[in-house]
C-alpha cells in the first residue's frame, strides 16, 4: 500500500476526489511552473503526457491525480486536498 493510498483509501469516483495540490503554479509566467513556497523552477516533474495543457483560464496550479502520481494542470479554485513536503529530521 502506497503512503498517498493511506489518506485517500479508495479512489473511485468524482475527478476532484482523484487529486491533490503539490504546491506548484505558473501565474508569473504561462507554462514556466515554480514550487509555491519558494519560486524556485520544477527540479522534477511527472506530467501526464497532455499536460500542462492550460485547459481552462484557472489552470495555474499543479495537481497529482491518484493513483496513477501524474501531474496536471489544475484550476486553482478546484477544492481538492493536498499534499506537503517534510524534512526529515
Amino acid at each position: 500500500m502506497t503512503c498517498i493510498s493511506l489518506f485517500v483509501g479508495e479512489c473511485n469516483s468524482p475527478w476532484n476526489n482523484c487529486t491533490f495540490w503539490i504546491g506548484g503554479n505558473d501565474f508569473g509566467m504561462e507554462n514556466l511552473f515554480v514550487w509555491s513556497s519558494d519560486d524556485r523552477p520544477l527540479d522534477f516533474t511527472n506530467w501526464l503526457p497532455v499536460e500542462p495543457n492550460s485547459y481552462s483560464a484557472d489552470d495555474n496550479c499543479i495537481a497529482v491525480v491518484y493513483p496513477g502520481g501524474e501531474w496536471v494542470d489544475f484550476g486553482c479554485s478546484n477544492l481538492s486536498s493536498f499534499l506537503c513536503k517534510k524534512t526529515v529530521l
